[in-house]
């Protein structure tokens, strides 16, 4: 006797009510929606980064810069996995229309696909918290080999490990086909559940843990509440830096490379404000993840558990599952200025109250360097400054250009003082 005939339901399931049709529907119209939404998204980014010629257009600077940094790179490879991903649920239609799932070709390939899609999203939506981790929180980029090595890595468990299961792990006699029926659309057998975790599960709650606590440290640290100093942390119960004013302490340090602008370890600089924004924005990252994959994972563990999740709640838990794609597109949406459109454009003019001239920027570094001053350099209340972001080198790590608009006189400076510098936003 086969498996299939002790479990017949794992060959073929009926699904031949309105309801469930409907249910079966609502998945195949999400999947469909995030691959739509994804594939247009791929288009718009790919032909602005690296076909449009306008160099005049904000955006479009922007855009390329941003597409060849590593957080880039792995957002190009998150939203193909949600492509391929909504690509797969979308033959959910096919069963709405046929009341029924059964084990065929077109159940094996949308179970492959899906296998690739899924394990793609928690594996890019991980990398992208520790990348965005060591620059929000250790104000650290990571080395290019750090990037080349996680997106191969990661391409490689995306592609070995759906051929792994048919051809290696199946066992057909004992246990069905590799690739079958699972619920309300087709993936990984019910006789393999040590596989469907370790396939995707497993991956699903690292990136939801990480992400989760990841964000959580880099909330604190941009509240003033956690502070990473020489690879230390320390806790503050309340933060002091004023919403409208911030204080540096200049050190009277000279050389050939200017004045050095040392921040107060206990106050932020220019950058906290704009850092606190960008991270306020990724917390709904790992928030809209959860919400997605929350109820999948409910049903799945319910069934490892021995537990007959009623077809309903898999038809929600499919729909938001397959709406994944189509979420993320929703957040870039919402999000590119403050990821994108501030990194091309930043261009402000500042007052200089003394001999500090405070820049605001994107990277997040801890001091900056004056060239065209020196300690016996002074500028008169009034004076503007004009800073500009260069990237010509199209490397994504903009350099600040800075051009004095008065002419330098020479004055004594005092060796460390307090100064409150005014701060203007375009």
């Amino acid at each position: 006797m086969s498996y299939y005939d002790e479990h017949p339901s794992s060959w073929y399931r009926d699904y031949s009510e309105v309801g469930d049709r409907v249910g079966l529907g609502f998945i195949g119209a999400a999947g469909l929606l995030s691959a739509s939404s994804t594939f247009i998204l791929l288009v718009y980014l790919v032909r602005h980064s690296f076909f449009n010629r306008d160099d005049n257009t904000p955006l479009v600077r922007g855009l390329r810069s941003f597409s060849r940094s590593a957080l880039g790179a792995f957002l190009y490879s998150l939203l193909i996995s949600d492509l391929i991903q909504g690509a797969a649920f979308a033959i959910n239609l096919k069963w709405a229309v046929d009341g029924s799932i059964g084990h065929s070709d077109v159940c094996t390939a949308q179970a492959a696909v899906s296998q690739f899609g899924d394990l793609g999203g928690a594996l890019w939506s991980l990398a992208i918290a520790y990348y965005t981790f060591s620059l929000l929180f250790m104000l650290k980029k990571p080395s290019v080999w750090v990037t080349w090595a996680l997106l191969a890595l990661g391409w490689t468990l995306i592609s070995v490990l759906p051929i792994l299961g048919p051809t290696v792990i199946e066992k057909v006699e004992t246990k069905g086909h590799f690739y079958g029926i699972s619920g309300a659309w087709c993936w990984i057998g019910d006789a393999y559940q040590a596989e469907r975790f370790i396939y995707v599960y497993m991956w699903i709650f690292l990136s939801l843990l990480s992400s989760a606590v990841l964000y959580s440290l880099v909330y604190l640290r941009f509240s003033g509440r956690l502070y990473y100093e020489q690879g230390k942390l320390s806790w503050r119960s309340t933060s002091h830096p004023s919403r409208n004013t911030i204080s540096f302490h200049v050190s009277g340090e000279s050389g050939s490379n200017g004045t050095r602008l040392v921040n107060n370890p206990g106050e932020f600089n220019g950058v906290g404000k704009h850092l606190k924004k960008v991270a306020r924005r990724l917390m709904f990252y790992p928030l809209v993840y959860s919400l997605v994959t929350v109820p999948v994972a409910i049903c799945r563990i319910g069934t490892m558990a021995g537990w007959t999740v009623p077809f309903p709640l898999y038809a929600f838990a499919g729909t938001t599952f397959a709406s994944s794609g189509l979420t993320n597109v929703v957040l870039f949406i919402v999000t590119r200025h403050s990821f994108i459109q501030q990194v091309a454009t930043i261009q402000t003019r500042i007052h200089v109250t003394q001999q500090v001239t405070v820049l605001e920027d994107s990277r997040g570094g801890q001091s900056i360097y004056l060239h065209e001053m020196t300690t016996g350099t002074k500028l008169e209340e009034g004076d503007l400054v004009t800073i500009k972001v260069d990237d010509t080198k199209g490397d994504g790590d903009p350099q600040m250009v800075v051009h004095l608009m008065s002419s330098p006189s020479p004055s004594p400076s005092p060796s460390r003082s307090t100064l409150d510098v005014p701060r203007t936003s375009k």
